[in-house]
């Protein structure tokens, strides 16, 4: 109705309701049924309670939790929308964030994906830095070092994922952080995951947005696949092969059809 432009960048289910983040600062409460409840605005800029380039939000019972990623913090806001405590500043030291997207919480931790230093950052509900989790646990070889992770999730059972989009994989680990597999390039059925943008595990289930495929794949929890959700790329390049085929033979017939050869001086007549 106010004929505001809505650039929504994630979206979380908590407690019957839809909570979706607004990359203008803003974040939207909706009932099931899509109809909107509440509407929170917060100013652009770097004051505390201020936004910039908002990335996800996780919802619990008490609080709302979003990754200021311009700002490279972590803000925390009460449910009547007031500001509970914010944390983080821009460094690539244990401890600093760098555009941090995904966030979910574990328990008491508060985990974080910091894209621009590469690492899964945990830290408590108070803004103390915990740790970084390191899932070579200082090996030599850096097969599962984290590259540009940009999502985070936990599921019923405690189970993290992390999008580890650098490396066009999915990292899961338990709830005591260690690394329990990955999904992705480096798993045996070769499943592609380029392109996944977000991840949400709940019921058993594990849902994945794959932006550069344009749908939602669901899994169970055994990571086998369950249904495809959206365009099939397969299907799609299929029908446009056909309506180029269709148009290079409707362009022929035409031109035949509008061009005769005269036989008398060799040359074309078009008739109209």
């Amino acid at each position: 109705k106010e004929k505001q432009d809505f650039y929504p960048t994630d979206v979380f289910y908590h407690d019957n309701k839809i909570y979706v983040l607004d990359i203008n600062g803003r974040i939207f409460i909706f009932t099931v049924n899509g109809r909107l409840l509440i509407k929170r605005e917060y100013k652009k800029g770097k004051m505390i309670g201020e936004l910039v380039g908002a990335k996800s939000i996780f919802v619990d019972d008490e609080y709302i939790y979003c990754t200021d990623s311009g700002n490279n913090r972590i803000q925390i806001f009460e449910k009547d929308g007031g500001l509970k405590t914010t944390f983080g500043y821009k460094g690539d030291y244990s401890g600093n964030l760098s555009y941090p997207e995904g966030i979910a919480v574990n328990g008491e931790d508060i985990v974080i994906a910091d894209t621009g230093n590469d690492v899964l950052a945990v830290f408590g509900k108070n803004g103390i830095f915990k740790f970084e989790l390191d899932p070579d646990n200082g090996a030599k070889e850096k097969k599962f070092s984290f590259k540009s992770p940009r999502g985070v999730a936990v599921d019923d059972e405690g189970k993290i994922y992390v999008i580890d989009s650098g490396n066009n994989r999915v990292q899961v680990y338990n709830k005591n952080y260690k690394l329990l597999y990955t999904f992705g390039e480096n798993r045996k059925n070769k499943e592609n995951v380029t392109g996944i943008t977000d991840i949400w595990g709940k019921n058993g289930k594990i849902y994945i947005a794959d932006n550069s495929k344009r749908r939602v794949k669901v899994y169970d929890k055994d990571m086998k696949l369950i249904v495809v959700i959206g365009r099939d790329i397969i299907v799609e390049i299929a029908g446009k092969a056909v309506l180029i085929i269709i148009v290079i033979i409707c362009t022929i017939l035409l031109l035949r059809r509008e061009k005769k050869y005269t036989g008398d001086d060799d040359r074309w007549k078009i008739e109209l």
